[in-house]
């Protein structure tokens, strides 16, 4: 059913009033609503936030010597103790084990290196040992003794020089003493001779010559070799033996002894 011409104008006018009264808002405020929360779009009235930066610091280091000093420093048996528990107390099985084989590992090769250097050391260094002592000259007072060395190592023996060497009429007897200040060095093979004035009684001297005593000479040579390490050589020899000879004898104790 259609309407009339009077009723389709009154609803066209309320339309219209509908539609002015939406509208109202708008012209009371030109600058329209902006949207709230967007982004750049800040009330000019809100008032700003200023944002406050601590100044950098003019000495950064005084403050780190400041702060180290503030932090003690654990001892040493502290930091030892702290180690070995997070090792083997902190950790599983099988690093334990690793651990250990590793540290068993490193001794068993230091040891062999030592080994091997201390071995290389005797091979190569010299040997200065005695090779004969013999009464220099006549037998008289002072009584002269040559005594012989040699070098039977690798290497050059350096400052070899007769220590000290005494004589008595027994193996423990040192009532008569001598020195020799020479020093030199011996290349391997070669010989050197020391000769040593010794004073002896009359009565001594004429039992030499008749074999009715005997005077024992106690002695030790020293020498460096060439890394460094002090060697001595004692010996130990009595003179006359039942041969007519000039040549000490070594003693029923031991002669010559290498070290």
């Amino acid at each position: 059913m259609s309407k009339s011409l009077p009723q389709r104008v009154t609803d066209l006018e309320k339309a219209v009033h509908k539609l002015e009264s939406i509208r109202a808002p708008e012209q009371h405020n030109p600058t329209g609503v902006s949207p709230q929360g967007a982004p750049g779009s800040e009330s000019p009235a809100a008032p700003r936030k200023i944002l406050s930066v601590p100044p950098s610091p003019t000495d950064t280091d005084n403050a780190k010597n400041r702060r180290a000093k503030t932090i003690p420093r654990r001892k040493l048996r502290t930091r030892i103790w702290r180690w070995i528990r997070r090792i083997f107390f902190k950790k599983d099985r099988l690093e334990k084990l690793g651990i250990l084989f590793g540290i068993a590992y490193a001794i068993v090769t230091g040891l062999l290196w030592w080994d091997q250097h201390q071995n290389f050391k005797v091979d190569e260094r010299a040997w200065v040992g005695i090779k004969d002592i013999t009464v220099f000259g006549e037998v008289k007072n002072p009584l002269t003794v040559a005594v012989n060395t040699i070098n039977s190592g690798k290497t050059p023996a350096l400052e070899v020089h007769l220590a000290d060497i005494s004589a008595g009429n027994s193996e423990t007897d040192r009532t008569v003493s001598g020195q020799s200040h020479e020093t030199g060095a011996m290349t391997p093979g070669t010989n050197n001779v020391f000769y040593v004035d010794l004073a002896l009684s009359d009565t001594m001297v004429k039992g030499l010559i008749a074999h009715t005593a005997r005077i024992y000479v106690r002695g030790t040579i020293q020498y460096n070799d060439i890394f460094g390490e002090i060697h001595p050589t004692g010996f130990c020899a009595y003179y006359p033996s039942a041969v007519n000879l000039n040549n000490f004898f070594n003693c029923p104790s031991g002669g010559s002894q290498m070290k």
